[in-house]
């Protein structure tokens, strides 16, 4: 069972001993910060390392939920030194955090901060005016397309009943005079050309003009 490694404690993580028991922080900085407020030299805690609620403040706990924690800046600050140590106990200072090199060797230009923030700015205002636009300039083009193909359509249909009425009257022509051959009503005076003689009347018709009055019918 884990037990407390502050310095001259000796609490266990027991059932219903009335501590919560705390693991060190992963982030390496927090962690040397905890050893730091330790003062145990030499002492490199394990990853099943704790440190009991006893070493730490009251702000330092979340208990919002069903289970005590500690909040992310908590560290711990109570302890039982010795006399020689709680001298030098607030003597030392935690560890500062290194800057990375790269912000020390290349610093940023204020005139190219200022080009990409207006940059960042044209981009962002023309991919929205993009947005806007394209959903009203599709359905415009959408709107417009079915238009056209229904006039086509409708064309298309018109041409169609046109053609079956043509192809019904030159049926009943070709009936017309096939009936009218049989009947020697057709004569013919020259290859390619003919006269209809109606019964009754010695008066003839051409046989293209009685056609096309029956085609304009």
């Amino acid at each position: 069972m884990p037990r407390c490694a502050a310095f001259a404690c000796s609490k266990l993580s027991t059932k219903g001993c009335g501590n919560t028991f705390h693991l060190f922080p992963k982030n390496i900085e927090r962690r040397q910060l905890w050893v730091a407020r330790m003062r145990r030299q030499e002492f490199k805690p394990s990853n099943r390392a704790v440190l009991c609620s006893d070493h730490f403040e009251e702000a330092y706990f979340d208990k919002t939920g069903q289970t005590v924690r500690l909040r992310p800046d908590a560290v711990p600050t109570i302890f039982n030194f010795p006399d020689h140590l709680q001298k030098k106990a607030g003597s030392r200072k935690p560890p500062a955090r290194r800057q990375p090199a790269e912000q020390h060797k290349n610093p940023p230009e204020a005139g190219s901060n200022h080009q990409q923030t207006s940059l960042d700015k044209e981009i962002s205002a023309a991919d929205h005016q993009y947005c806007a636009a394209s959903p009203l300039s599709t359905k415009r083009k959408l709107h417009q397309t079915v238009d056209a193909f229904q006039a086509c359509k409708k064309r298309l249909k018109l041409g169609q009943q046109q053609t079956r009425r043509l192809q019904k009257k030159v049926e009943a022509l070709q009936n017309a005079v096939d009936s009218m051959q049989s009947s020697h009503m057709i004569s013919e005076s020259s290859p390619g050309s003919g006269c209809i003689t109606r019964p009754g009347h010695s008066q003839t018709l051409p046989l293209a003009s009685w056609a096309e009055r029956h085609l304009a019918s």
